[in-house]
């Protein structure tokens, strides 16, 4: 398994987990998924991206965790983007 096809697999459940953890309002649970996938997205490069899951990773240092679903809808936007560009790639092999 490549690394692209391990973080294909893992995303979604790990965006999951950081909905989960925004609707309860658990800012460990949260930083620790923010902390996996800012990882995984440190890989491909993007350093808005990563500066997003930094902020969630955080969110106890820089907001209220009950601020944190506008900052999770932006980085699921930009996920989904590199995602869409994964696929397709994997695809063209």
């Amino acid at each position: 398994m490549t690394v692209i096809e391990a973080f294909l697999e893992e995303y979604e459940s790990l965006h999951q987990r950081m909905l989960t953890a925004i609707k309860s309002q658990d800012a460990d649970s949260l930083s620790r998924a923010a902390h996996s996938v800012k990882s995984a997205v440190r890989l491909f490069g993007d350093e808005n991206l990563i500066a997003e899951y930094e902020d969630l990773e955080r969110i106890e240092e820089v907001a209220d965790i009950r601020d944190s679903l506008p900052r999770y809808r932006n980085a699921r936007d930009g996920i989904d983007e590199i995602v869409d560009e994964l696929t397709a790639f994997m695809e063209s092999q």
